[in-house]
């Protein structure tokens, strides 16, 4: 898809945050697969936190 319907940066930066959602949800919930109905206040705060404190990732608002 990179090149035809998205950039290749954007493709890039897709995989880069699957990755860090990937790793937050496995050592935070210890499952490989968690649903997205599932997805609530408190998971958004954790993975934040996770973002900030362990990738090193600046969270800036748009």
């Amino acid at each position: 898809m990179a090149g035809k319907d998205i950039s290749v940066s954007t493709a890039k930066r897709y995989w880069t945050y699957y990755d860090h959602v990937k790793q937050f949800i496995e050592e935070e919930y210890n499952v490989e697969d968690y649903k997205l109905k599932d997805i609530d206040y408190q998971f958004i705060t954790k993975f934040e936190f996770f973002l900030k404190t362990v990738r090193n990732c600046i969270i800036i608002p748009h």
